[in-house]
């Protein structure tokens, strides 16, 4: 059995996916610091300004939201090649593949926990003749709830992946369990 004939349809189209969905996010980030860095260079700086009486959260954001977006294209480029190495399957990329998809998890959660203590700080001030501040804070629960979804939904999928990835009849496609021929012909010992 050949190395080529060991390779899954499965892993295949994962690292295709990711490919796709990673390039995406990579262009994104890189049009996002263009915006930030070169088309609008003082947005910073007046964002600063703007956010000066807002929640303590929301000014911590602003000033700090050119290294956000920053690790978020870093990251956004570090699956991009952890993908096309799975796709290649390359160990050290099925290694970086994970460790990607379990920083991006916490990232997930990070942002759940953000979102909720900026909606909590959030003041109600903005409810207007038709909607009251109990509509507001309903809305607000709202999106929270999706978010809580939302990051429950993303996370049940990024474990399975990197569960699925670290399955014996995964690695062995790496090369992470040993030489193809070995595996192949491998006979358990008999106890006695």
């Amino acid at each position: 059995m050949t190395e080529r004939e060991l390779r899954s349809d499965s892993v295949t189209l994962l690292a295709w996916v990711f490919i796709v969905l990673a390039a995406l996010m990579t262009l994104i980030g890189i049009a996002q610091n263009l915006l930030i860095y070169w088309l609008y260079p003082d947005f910073l700086l007046q964002l600063s300004r703007d956010l000066e009486s807002a929640p303590p959260l929301a000014r911590f954001l602003a000033a700090h939201l050119d290294w956000l977006v920053g690790l978020f294209t870093a990251l956004s480029a570090t699956l991009f090649i952890a993908a096309i190495g799975v796709l290649n399957r390359f160990e050290w990329s099925r290694k970086l593949f994970i460790n990607v998809l379990i920083v991006g998890l916490a990232w997930k959660v990070i942002n759940l926990i953000l979102m909720t203590l900026f909606m909590a700080e959030l003041p109600l001030a903005r409810a207007s003749t038709l909607h009251g501040p109990a509509d507001v804070e309903n809305f607000q629960t709202l999106m929270v709830g999706f978010n809580a979804m939302l990051t429950i939904a993303i996370g049940a999928i990024l474990i399975r992946i990197c569960h699925y990835l670290s399955l014996p009849k995964v690695t062995v496609e790496f090369g992470g369990l040993g030489d193809v021929d070995e595996i192949i012909h491998y006979q358990p010992k008999e106890n006695h």
